[in-house]
């Protein structure tokens, strides 16, 4: 009984930690989901690529985060930006924001 209580607690922090979200994508953490939107900003650090949806960093309503900033892929990810796509994967939340991480290029869709 205390870990289901302690389960939903942290469910509920996490949710409620989120800021500027996606209503629908929020109701699929955990969970494979296809998310559709334009491309608003993509980001690359040294080792790792954003793309943002809904807004520019930091008010972004989702994020598609590439670990490898895409390097295997057969095309220039900043390229997306301004783009329409989908992107699947499994939703999560990082720092209080729903993201799905992408590490095949097949999980992007034009």
């Amino acid at each position: 009984m205390k870990n289901s209580l302690l389960v939903l607690f942290v469910f509920f922090i996490q949710f409620s930690s989120c800021k500027n979200y996606d209503k629908e994508v929020h109701k699929n953490i955990g969970k494979n989901y296809t998310y559709c939107g334009k491309v608003e900003e993509v980001f690359l650090s040294r080792s790792h690529a954003f793309l943002n949806f809904g807004g520019k960093y930091p008010n972004q309503k989702f994020t598609g985060y590439l670990p490898s900033q895409g390097r295997n892929f057969s095309y220039d990810i900043k390229s997306l930006e301004g783009e329409e796509i989908c992107i699947t994967g499994k939703v999560e939340i990082y720092r209080g924001r729903a993201e799905i991480v992408i590490t095949d290029e097949k999980q992007i869709q034009f």
